[in-house]
């Protein structure tokens, strides 16, 4: 009987061991997905390449499109350079009439947030100089830039283009 007790207190001693343990890597690869800082993403290949800071992941042209409410459609080419300064082409075609708007303005990056201010633009009735936004940065890897915009609380999901389209020459 002794033997038996002896047996099952070293059994309860090797369980708490082992479950302590277990919660403790846990807690630890929880709080490895929770505690990066917001300026630092990962690249889609982490095994190999360095996280990037955003300001630098972003540099590049950026497609997305969509089909606006009124069902016409929308094509947006955002081309980011490092000097903080940023050349927009938006193509509204369809229902009413086709629309190209080009502006250029400035951008940057502080606490997970991109800041973008209209400069110039070629249709100031659609994009006016001075019209800011900002938008929470969810994600930049190589392939993909989503966002939400705080103008209307969209998530945005933009893909890297090499080779700009619509972006071709600014206004």
């Amino acid at each position: 009987m002794e033997r038996w007790l002896r047996r099952r207190r070293n059994q309860t001693e090797i369980f708490i061991i082992v479950a302590t343990s277990l919660l403790v890597g846990a807690l630890v690869l929880i709080n490895t997905f929770y505690d990066r800082p917001a300026e630092i993403i990962s690249t889609t290949d982490t095994l190999t390449r360095p996280k990037i800071p955003m300001d630098k992941a972003i540099i590049g042209t950026w497609q997305v499109t969509g089909v606006l409410v009124d069902g016409s459609n929308m094509e947006k080419e955002t081309t980011y350079a490092p000097n903080g300064t940023s050349h927009v082409v938006i193509k509204i075609s369809g229902i009413k009439q086709d629309v190209i708007v080009h502006t250029n303005s400035s951008w940057y990056i502080k606490n997970g947030y991109i800041y973008e201010t209209i400069k110039s633009s070629d249709n100031p009735r659609m994009a006016p100089a001075g019209f800011a936004d900002a938008s929470k940065i969810i994600e930049i890897n190589d392939n993909e830039f989503s966002h939400i915009n705080s103008f209307n609380n969209a998530t945005i999901v933009e893909a890297r283009i090499n080779s700009p389209g619509l972006a071709k020459a600014p206004p």
